[in-house]
């Protein structure tokens, strides 16, 4: 199978529940994968609108949904080779409207408390993840959103409606990928 045939991945899931890790693991053990970091797209493109006085159009989520699902679209279209693709605002159920196939991975907080988030965070982070900058108020106040029970409820909601499992740890999700690709499902 050549490398252009490689089904997608895509991997959801809130802030701070291991995307990045997990596509970083991937892509270290298959190099020909692209990454893109969908909320760093994301965010450049608000932050740009902000800044040129734009309507705040793009903050409605649906819009942005749709001009992400596009440049993901455009992106897996023009390159050869397959894409990671990890967002957190991409529930799995909108997976049907990426291009090509796909394995679908959503890594959840399980049922951590934002305390214990923030601990993490401070434990692990470094200089190169977006948390670690931010206050212990401001920290806080992002963990309290992320691991809000409406935010979990919906996401494994989402998952279970189209059989998509939510792993609690990176290395549960690792495993199921590598296992799918090393069956040359992918």
């Amino acid at each position: 199978m050549s490398v252009s045939n490689k089904k997608n991945i895509i991997i959801s899931g809130c802030p701070r529940s291991g995307k990045t890790a997990l596509s970083t693991l991937i892509k270290r053990e298959w190099p020909y994968y692209n990454i893109l970091h969908c909320d760093t797209v994301r965010n450049t493109i608000v932050s740009l609108m902000d800044k040129s006085g734009f309507d705040k159009c793009f903050h409605d989520d649906n819009m942005m949904t749709d001009l992400m699902i596009e440049f993901i679209n455009q992106s897996i279209m023009e390159s050869e080779y397959p894409y990671i693709v990890e967002w957190s605002r991409l529930f799995p159920s909108l997976t049907n409207r990426i291009a090509g196939e796909v394995i679908t991975v959503s890594l959840s907080l399980g049922h951590i408390l934002s305390d214990e988030l923030v601990k993490m965070c401070r434990r692990y982070d470094d200089d190169t993840d977006f948390t670690y900058h931010m206050s212990d108020p401001e920290l806080k106040e992002h963990c309290d959103r992320w691991i809000s029970v409406n935010d979990r409820i919906l996401l494994e909601k989402d998952c279970s409606d189209i059989f998509v499992n939510t792993y609690d740890n990176r290395n549960q999700a690792f495993e199921y990928v590598i296992d799918k690709l090393r069956n040359a499902i992918i």
